[in-house]
């Protein structure tokens, strides 16, 4: 069995490294030192430069403004953009929002909102967790009331990755509100992050990282901004978080922090020594090898069953517990390379690959928590893969 991309694949992978490569400069790597979630100016133009370019969506359908391939090859792009290269694209939006709106939205919704996420111009945040609703989000309290052709909204989220410049929020709210329905009580909302009545607050995270927590007083969405059903928002919240634990855990995320590492070993000497040379460090980078190789094996399998017209639920629950370990296995690994190289930060002479390892190692401590605790994953996998009881 061959498992491999297409000769087109593969020109386009190269196509791709080449057009990133040559637009994320030292600047643009500098800013983002400085501003890591990519909010700084030559981080925004470089995502609408990609947008203009046509690359946001080139597994996306033509009729959306995409160039028509297949998952795959969105999974190529996505890979090399945020995975190689920490491109700060519209992850959610383009990965996760965008996807489940072309199943679901209304054609008013489709046309407002899908030609900006591919030009690069709309950032969604997902409103889901709660201050008593995380894993538990059938417990969530915020509560949407029609009133005449609005909902008004009251409630608060936390923990929202990416709200203090999100253009819009992917909103779960109770619009029924008996308790004994409240797996079905549930509906998905697109709300306008300007809205009167929100009020957003920071909860900064290490890194220069934040999250968010917002609070809705009386905020006023208009009908419109209803997606699909009312309370079939379970439904709809299921298939944006399959997207998104995929999307979490691009393999060259791990690639690129092994390659760095193994050039810095190879030129580095420590006691008159190459460290490249010493046996523990070629074990160590030999295991990071083959566990990056399964990663990827994983991610393109899922790309595969997207093309099938499969939503991969059990899957992505797979990709994103194996995948968040395996990358703090891989950055731990490459910082124990380092030493104590490895704590410095960009901008210091000595610092192994501009500061890249030491940024990204505190990133990816967050992944095992984003799109669902790695716990919860592993409960989905034994229920819905393995068809095994619900854990205690």
């Amino acid at each position: 069995m061959e498992l491999d991309l297409t000769p087109e694949q593969k020109e386009l992978e190269r196509e791709v490294y080449q057009y990133l490569k040559a637009r994320v400069t030292e600047e643009v790597e500098n800013e983002r030192a400085v501003k890591p979630e990519g909010d700084g100016p030559l981080c925004r133009q470089l995502i609408r430069d990609l947008g203009k370019d046509g690359w946001m969506g080139i597994g996306w359908p033509q009729e959306y403004g995409g160039q028509g391939r297949s998952p795959i090859e969105q999974y190529i792009f996505f890979d090399l953009a945020l995975g190689y290269f920490r491109v700060t694209i519209p992850m959610l939006a383009l990965m996760t929002v965008g996807p489940t709106l072309m199943k679901v939205g209304t054609e008013e919704q489709k046309r407002k909102f899908l030609p900006a996420i591919l030009r690069g111009e709309m950032d969604i945040a997902i409103g889901y967790t709660e201050p008593e609703a995380g894993t538990d989000l059938f417990s969530l309290k915020t509560t949407a009331v029609k009133d005449g052709d609005d909902y008004v909204i009251n409630g608060q989220k936390t923990l929202t990755s990416m709200g203090h410049f999100a253009d819009y929020f992917w909103l779960a709210a109770r619009t029924h509100p008996d308790p004994a329905k409240k797996h079905r009580g549930i509906s998905i909302f697109l709300v306008d992050a300007k809205s009167p009545g929100i009020t957003i607050e920071p909860m900064p995270l290490m890194g220069g990282f934040q999250v968010n927590q917002e609070f809705f007083d009386n905020v006023r969405v208009p009908k419109e901004c209803l997606v699909g059903e009312e309370n079939r928002g379970l439904d709809y919240m299921i298939t944006q978080l399959a997207h998104e634990r995929i999307a979490l855990v691009p393999h060259s995320t791990a690639t690129r922090g092994i390659e760095e590492t193994t050039e810095w070993a190879r030129e580095t000497r420590i006691n008159g020594r190459l460290v490249y040379d010493e046996p523990w460090v070629r074990n160590k980078l030999a295991e990071m090898v083959v566990e990056t190789e399964v990663l990827k094996l994983l991610n393109y399998r899922v790309a595969w069953l997207m093309t099938q017209g499969v939503t991969p639920h059990v899957e992505s629950a797979m990709i994103k517990a194996f995948g968040s370990e395996q990358f703090q296995r891989v950055y731990g690994g490459c910082l124990q390379i380092m030493g104590q190289y490895g704590q410095l930060l960009t901008g210091c002479r000595r610092a192994p690959a501009g500061g890249w390892v030491q940024r990204v190692s505190q990133f990816v401590l967050l992944l095992t928590f984003g799109g669902g605790t790695n716990e919860v994953m592993r409960d989905m996998i034994a229920m819905m893969g393995l068809g095994q009881i619900k854990s205690r």
